[in-house]
């Protein structure tokens, strides 16, 4: 298919009031001094196709009209695609407010001068004229939009558009069925960027289980190392060395009725004291399971919260498809029968009335199956999507009962009465032993026996601590066994990130290479720039366009236009449409272009010159 533009007619369009520009059907040069209006003619081509154009009262230069005069701006093509020509037409009126201010514009088509009742039916028409989906268009008119517009395309919308025009998604294919790891993942329908943030989630959680049980680890090694230098085994030993000799001298020495009371006392504080060791090592493990308890409900409660963040994720897509399929059904609803299709293309005659039946039949037909497919499609998503609420309001309301556990278990308090009470015993039956001695004057022997007591209260006061230090060592245990188990989560997660770099940099390597087969005069795509091992990514996306592998913004002016010419051509012929191609900024190119395509080039001059073949001066 090949498309000539005859003729341009403006009216009140942007700089002109009135204006016709006749085309040659090859090459043709829009030349001019700078600010002249050149630029605005291939405007004037890219508003018929229905094309955004800028062209407000208070910009480029419009005309202001008014309520009771409002302008009208009208711009005609006239287009020639094989042989046949045709009439494409759109046109603004400006509309004003009671007050008098402008607030916009009323906006018409007509497709071979008939009006187009809404903008898709001229969608289509242009799409059915040209022999190209009516997306695609943009990137055929002018060289310099797909690369250098940014409010068009960035680099993503760039290289998913190459993707799509070259078909990459069964190379695409066949490299995902290399990576088993990654598998789960395609099948959810996860694309790189989704999997790179859950590798990044899982890398958080790991680092602060790590970071957090590494803390908790250090802190219990400090506070063992004030009882690893104790001898518990020599404390016990000497205990009981010295009770022997307690026990020795009691029976060789003759008892006093005071000395009878103060060992009663005496006794009754050892048993006392047992009874504390025994209170202070049920203080200490119910604290420990105290503690435990929380840390497996805080864990628990973390993986409630990723799955459900996953599910919710899932879910956003599901309710995007699920719009997505509503509006693709609103849209087959509204869709009628093309009565232009009535009309025989060749002789412009409507065609016999049985065809015309054949022709609604069979769209009607058409369209009932489409429009089944995709409510059964919808049915398909809805269900899934009521799924992922229920699975989502389970799980929340786990997530609930867990945190009541939580707060309920953060308000438990731990009894320490026993330990007070008893500390109290303690301290009154000394205070009376201090009393009874203080009495009289202490006999040899008293003062032996105390001097033994007191050793064995030094050495009751170091075993009270060999249970403190037995919980530490179980409690230490237990976080390199926390801290062994994250170091095998962060070693699979570094092998599923490595998994994805390499599957990142295969895909876009070889897409890239099938890519560039296609352009010519050593022009190519860089699709990636791999970064350090350190940087966070080893990949960084990019989509662009390079010139002996140099890349875009490092060419010349000249050298931009070659690169951008060779790839319009390069999609025109995969297309099989040779539309025209506009060329703004000619000057700055100092070769001939060779086209099948018209081409329009524009060249912005410093003075008059004089006027030559197919060149038309602004």
């Amino acid at each position: 298919m090949k498309a000539v533009i005859k003729q341009i007619t403006m009216e009140n369009f942007k700089c002109y009031k009135n204006k016709v520009v006749a085309l040659d059907k090859d090459s043709n040069i829009i030349r001019g001094l700078f600010g002249t209006g050149k630029t605005t003619i291939k405007n004037a081509w890219e508003y018929v196709l229905g094309m955004k154009v800028d062209f407000e009262p208070e910009e480029n230069k419009m005309r202001v009209g008014s309520k009771e005069s409002p302008i009208i701006t009208t711009v005609e093509v006239s287009v020639q695609v094989n042989g046949s020509e045709y009439l494409l037409k759109r046109q603004n009126k400006q509309k004003y407010n009671k007050s008098g201010d402008y607030t916009g514009s009323d906006t018409n088509y007509w497709f071979d001068n008939m009006p187009q009742n809404k903008i898709e039916d001229y969608q289509n028409n242009l799409s059915t004229l040209f022999g190209v989906s009516y997306d695609y268009l943009l990137h055929l008119v002018d060289i310099y939009s797909f690369n250098t517009d940014k409010n068009k395309f960035d680099k993503t919308a760039r290289r998913n558009i190459l993707f799509d025009i070259f078909k990459t998604e069964k190379i695409v294919n066949e490299i995902k069925d290399k990576y088993d790891i990654l598998k789960p993942y395609f099948i959810k329908k996860y694309d790189e960027n989704n999997i790179g943030d859950i590798v990044k989630e899982n890398s958080r959680i790991t680092k602060k289980g790590l970071d957090s049980s590494n803390t908790l680890l250090d802190d219990k090694k400090k506070q063992l190392i004030n009882y690893i230098d104790i001898d518990f085994d020599g404390f016990e030993k000497s205990k009981v060395e010295l009770q022997n000799k307690i026990n020795t001298i009691k029976e060789n020495s003759n008892k006093t009725n005071k000395n009878t009371l103060i060992q009663e006392k005496i006794d009754l504080m050892t048993k006392l004291q047992a009874e504390l060791n025994r209170e202070q090592i049920k203080v200490s493990n119910a604290t420990r399971t105290h503690n435990d308890l929380l840390y497996k409900l805080n864990s628990s409660k973390n993986d409630l919260m990723s799955k459900i963040s996953n599910i919710k994720f899932t879910a956003k897509n599901t309710n995007s498809q699920i719009q997505d399929l509503q509006v693709d059904i609103e849209m087959l609803k509204d869709t009628e029968f093309n009565k232009t299709k009535t009309i025989c293309p060749t002789c412009k005659r409507e065609l016999e009335k049985d065809k015309i039946e054949k022709l609604v039949n069979d769209f009607e037909t058409d369209k009932k199956e489409q429009l089944l497919n995709t409510q059964n499609k919808l049915a398909e998503l809805t269900l899934k999507a009521s799924e992922y609420v229920t699975s989502t309001n389970t799980l929340e309301e786990q997530l609930q009962v867990l945190q009541g556990q939580i707060n309920a278990e953060n308000g438990t308090s731990i009894d320490n009465s026993n330990v007070e009470t008893l500390n109290s015993k303690i301290t009154e039956v000394s205070n009376e032993i201090s009393s009874l001695r203080m009495k009289e004057v202490k006999t040899t022997i008293n003062t032996e026996l105390q001097e033994l007591e007191s050793e064995i209260d030094t050495i009751n006061s170091q075993l009270s601590k060999k249970s403190i230090k037995e919980n530490l060592e179980n409690e230490i245990l237990e976080l390199k066994t926390k801290i062994k188990d994250f170091s095998i989560k962060e070693q699979e997660n570094i092998i599923l990130k490595d998994s994805l770099d390499k599957y990142v940099i295969e895909k876009i390597e070889t897409t890239q290479e099938y890519i560039n087969k296609n352009f010519k005069n050593n022009v190519s795509y860089n699709f990636f720039t791999q970064l350090g091992a350190n940087a966070e990514n080893n990949v960084r996306l990019e989509c662009e366009p390079c010139l002996n592998g140099i890349t875009y913004n490092n060419l010349s002016n000249g050298q931009k236009l070659l690169v951008n010419m060779e790839i319009c051509k390069t999609l025109q012929n995969v297309f099989k449409c040779n539309m025209p191609i506009w060329v703004d900024n000619f000057q700055d190119y100092n070769s001939k272009i060779e086209s099948d395509s018209q081409l329009i080039l524009i060249e912005t001059i410093s003075n008059k010159e004089n006027n030559i073949n197919n060149i038309l001066e602004i």
